[in-house]
């Protein structure tokens, strides 16, 4: 976490440790509803947090770290807790390993930190500082509980938007620009957040898309990175994320807006051809379907039609499926797949090709 520090974390917890996990439970319960979550007490073999899905599709177990930064006894305190999960999973079968951990690490720590989550045999993955504060400002109300200092203010028309601590006499007025709505909105925020604090609190509130896919034959992924600019009479600077706006000399006053690009994140083919094509954007929120515009011959273009028409604060378009490859292109993609089928079925049996099937 950057903004939201563990220094500040208070809770019912008899430690900052036991705080940690509890926090962490009530995130999990608000993004999971339907799942049955809860703490493991000690000895937790390896899991803190379980959380079982109704259907059984996908019950993620959780291991928490509360280390205010990186250190090397880190990994091998991940490594046991992932070798003991791996022998609780026939008690607790879980779909995935999850490591959350309060700080960001650099890539040489995260792979160090992927090798120690490799002993626990299945697949894993790790929530950082940044995707914590993510979560605690979609959820204030578990953001109040454990930092009650905290100040979370928006409106449902986002008419003014407030982070900082309360008492703090150093907040300062910001104008939030979004050029496709042509207005500003009021930013009251403490000069002491960091700048991805407020990137990250403004994306969740906003309810902006983060990832993006396009169904098109195949199906391809992108992620949708925003970034944070100080506008200025004479040029557009970047704001570092890891910086707070104090050090970036953003004053009061100030005119700063969102941007954003888009790179791909991975495909995969779907064989028969892909019907429907349409455009899919999933924020914090939700995911939310659109057809795919006509005459769009780059598919990061149909991806920023989709977002600017969001940005523009249209009603969403649910994606009605008359859109549809043609009929002779699935043809010839389904015979195709069935030639090469029959042929390595006869050349397993000995076989010879034959052309005419």
């Amino acid at each position: 976490m950057k903004f939201l520090s563990l220094e500040r974390l208070v809770g019912p917890g008899r430690s900052q440790d036991e705080n940690f996990e509890i926090m962490n439970l009530e995130l999990i319960k608000a993004d999971l509803p339907q799942h049955e979550s809860f703490r493991l007490s000690a000895p937790d073999g390896g899991i803190d947090i379980y959380s079982k899905s109704p259907t059984g599709d996908w019950s993620p177990a959780f291991q928490c770290k509360a280390y205010p930064r990186f250190r090397p006894d880190l990994v091998s305190a991940v490594s046991k807790s992932a070798s003991s999960a791996k022998r609780s999973a026939q008690s607790y079968p879980w779909s995935e390993y999850i490591l959350i951990i309060p700080f960001v690490p650099t890539s040489a720590q995260r792979t160090k930190l992927f090798d120690a989550l490799r002993d626990c045999g299945g697949e894993f993955s790790i929530y950082d500082g940044d995707e914590l504060e993510a979560k605690l400002f979609r959820h204030p109300a578990v953001a109040r509980r454990f930092f009650p200092e905290l100040l979370i203010a928006t409106s449902s028309e986002h008419s003014r938007i407030v982070l900082g601590l309360s008492g703090d006499p150093s907040m300062i007025e910001l104008k939030l620009l979004i050029h496709t709505w042509g207005q500003t909105v009021p930013v009251e925020v403490s000069p002491d957040a960091k700048c991805g604090s407020l990137l990250n609190l403004l994306v969740g509130q906003l309810g902006l898309p983060v990832k993006g896919s396009i169904a098109c034959v195949t199906v391809v992924w992108y992620k949708v990175r925003w970034h944070l600019i100080l506008e200025t009479a004479t040029q557009d600077v970047l704001l570092d994320p890891d910086k707070t706006l104090r050090d970036e000399g953003v004053p009061s006053g100030a005119t700063i807006a969102l941007k954003y690009n888009i790179s791909f994140a991975g495909g995969m083919k779907a064989y028969g051809g892909v019907r429907e094509e349409y455009v899919s954007l999933s924020s914090y929120s939700g995911q939310r379907q659109y057809a795919m515009p006509k005459r769009v011959w780059k598919r990061e273009n149909a991806l920023r039609h989709w977002i600017d028409h969001e940005l523009k604060g249209q009603e969403a378009t649910a994606f009605p499926g008359v859109m549809k490859t043609k009929l002779s292109r699935v043809r010839e993609t389904r015979r195709t797949v069935q030639h090469a089928v029959v042929w390595i079925l006869r050349r397993g049996q000995g076989g010879k090709r034959d052309r005419n099937a």
